[in-house]
């Protein structure tokens, strides 16, 4: 789903605002209220039930996009950084399994007689559910000829993966701390938006204005993101926005490719399942679910994000690097102890959006004074779902590795789920799985600005068209070696 959708659009006027404020070194006292009253000084409501509401979700809105959270507490010593916005949750009174006016009240009453809870009772023209007794466990929708029992459910709920969300108090939706995999899936399928994450946005912005040498490195995802804009022109334009230097994530993605894929060959020598680590959804939910497939076959190879920033702090040790690209749960990644001091911000292409507002650039009328792309074709791929297994084949084929890799792509949460239940019960028919907790990998992530992958890959083939028979030694030759090894 893109970001553009319209019930985003008031969490971007919020980023652009507070980016505006920060730009011009306004970040003073009552700054909440002059944003909140900017949009609603008139006590007629836009979309909600009253001004007094849509004022309230500004407010938490704003406590997000400056780091706390809704309720405006530090995040200070917390992984989560995805929140329910408590006044714009509409509490979706949904109840999981109801019946429908196709019911034709039929003599078999198959409905009533599989329910073991005794919640089906018949009506005058219809059957009903006692919803106090009513377990939904769904048995009476398979049981009804008629398929008028339907089962349904919150959407946030639905596409959480690791069950997170709950709804106790008032039917307001809430977040296990302990499932959440800060993957931002309910984000996007909560259709009131009443679901965001934490915004460092405006510790960006200050940094940049006190003049610190804070450097971008933009994933790889960017490319094709805007139209008629060309890679070259999409990380200038991130550079006129006060960054001391840009750099390509892909870079870092070329790097891993060659880190990961001297890893695979030790496990395969060793009969060894390797799972990619790359994606931070992806390891986190193995972490939570799979704790001895974590410990024993995930990689132990930095992520694309890491390995470049890494590269950087060689060289400026005095910077601080901002991540860009279509990822939440980066933001949590990048607050992993031993990140800490390599990664210093995280930055979604909402928030770039916002930023390229404040500043009023297009970087589709950007001139390109320099070329800053590094990155092979291969790095490039790594956002897309089977991106990475290409690469690390690219390095065998130029290495002349003769070994058996047999890489399983799980394009989203559903297939990694069943390829690591494959794993578990020692039948998944191969040696590496990549993962990818977003359909079509980090070009479908939650904060793409652009989610139809067929136009992205066009888009991407026809810039990429020249790189076509460069190799992944092309990027690495001008590379110092660099520990990427993470301590699991």
């Amino acid at each position: 789903m893109s970001v553009l959708d319209s019930f985003n659009l008031y969490k971007l006027q919020v980023l652009k605002e507070l980016a505006t404020l920060a730009y011009n070194n306004e970040l003073k006292d009552n700054f909440s209220d002059k944003i909140v009253y900017k949009y609603f000084s008139s006590l007629k409501p836009q979309v909600r039930c009253c001004v007094y509401k849509e004022r309230e979700i500004t407010r938490e809105r704003i406590n997000l996009a400056i780091g706390k959270t809704p309720e405006g507490v530090s995040l200070e010593g917390r992984n989560r950084l995805i929140y329910v916005l408590e006044a714009a949750c509409d509490g979706c009174d949904v109840h999981r399994v109801r019946i429908t006016d196709n019911c034709k009240k039929c003599l078999a009453r198959s409905c009533e007689r599989t329910c073991k809870f005794d919640a089906i009772y018949m009506g005058n023209s219809k059957a009903h559910i006692n919803y106090e007794k009513c377990k939904e466990c769904g048995m009476c929708v398979k049981a009804c000829a008629y398929s008028a029992i339907v089962k349904s459910e919150r959407p946030c709920k639905r596409v959480c993966p690791t069950g997170a969300l709950k709804h106790i108090k008032n039917d307001i939706a809430q977040i296990d701390d302990e499932k959440c995999i800060n993957c931002g899936q309910c984000a996007v399928a909560c259709p009131f938006g009443a679901i965001s994450d934490a915004s460092f946005i405006c510790d960006v912005v200050t940094d940049i204005v006190n003049n610190k040498k804070v450097i971008a490195i933009v994933a790889p995802a960017i490319q094709g993101q805007f139209t008629n804009t060309t890679l070259p022109q999409a990380l200038t334009a991130i550079k006129k926005l006060g960054f001391h230097d840009v750099y390509e994530v892909a870079l870092g993605a070329d790097m891993v490719s060659k880190h990961e894929a001297q890893e695979i060959i030790e496990n395969v020598k060793s009969n060894k399942i390797t799972t990619t680590s790359c994606c931070p959804a992806f390891v986190s939910y193995i972490k939570l679910n799979y704790p001895e497939i974590y410990k024993e076959n995930t990689s132990s190879t930095v992520s694309p994000m890491v390995a470049v920033a890494k590269l950087i702090k060689q060289e400026h040790k005095d910077a601080k690097i901002a991540f860009i690209g279509p990822c939440m749960a980066k933001k949590a990644e990048a607050r992993i102890d031993e990140y800490r001091d390599i990664v210093d911000y995280v930055l979604t292409f909402e928030e770039l959006i916002a930023l390229f507002s404040a500043k009023d650039i297009d970087p589709s009328k950007v001139e390109v004074e320099e070329d800053i792309t590094k990155a092979s074709i291969h790095g490039r791929n790594f956002c897309y779902s089977g991106g990475v297994s290409a690469a690390i084949n690219q390095y065998l084929k130029e290495t002349n590795t003769d070994i058996d890799v047999k890489t399983i792509n799980a394009n989203g949460s559903e297939e990694c789920k069943k390829q690591l239940e494959a794993i578990k019960r020692g039948t998944f028919e191969g040696n590496v799985l990549e993962g990818m907790m977003c359909l079509g990998g980090c070009a479908g992530g939650v904060c793409t600005l652009s989610n139809n992958l067929n136009v992205l890959k066009l888009r991407n083939q026809r810039e990429n068209a020249p790189l076509t028979n460069s190799t992944l030694e092309d990027s690495l030759s001008k590379i110092p070696n660099i520990n990427l090894h993470y301590q699991k």
